[in-house]
């Protein structure tokens, strides 16, 4: 997926370089090093990079797949926004996976508990777990 992905947005002019679990620890460690000198705009991952790396000025993280767990989800929007800077995370959510609405539940009492705003449209998708 990461390699697919990775030449779509390449193909549309963003330069990426895709990084798995299916690549050596050479070809991830030079994608790192890659993303890191700007040598490419965007570094498409799984979940293998979510923790344990500080990119430097990370300002964005987009999950193209919801995580499985909130635990996953603080750990790989967590690359982002660090050490007083601002970042943001855009997670792609399923509304027909129950798995993922009930991550959003999750996320928007955690939010709540720190004063968080939370988006209109993780409301409106919570909506239908809290209706059962």
């Amino acid at each position: 997926m990461t390699n697919w992905l990775a030449l779509k947005l390449s193909i549309r002019g963003w330069k990426s370089i895709p990084t798995s679990g299916e690549r050596s620890q050479r070809q991830r460690q030079e994608a790192l090093v890659a993303f890191e000198k700007g040598d490419c705009d965007i570094l498409v991952s799984t979940s293998v990079i979510s923790r344990g790396l500080n990119l430097v000025g990370l300002e964005l993280v987009v999950n193209y797949e919801m995580p499985k767990t909130f635990d996953d989800f603080v750990h790989r929007t967590g690359r982002t926004g660090r050490a007083g800077n601002v970042g943001r995370a855009i997670t792609i959510v399923d509304p027909d996976c129950l798995l993922d609405l009930r991550l959003v539940t999750e996320l928007i009492k955690e939010m709540q508990k720190e004063n968080i705003e939370v988006p209109s449209a993780l409301i409106e998708l919570n909506g239908p777990v809290n209706s059962d």
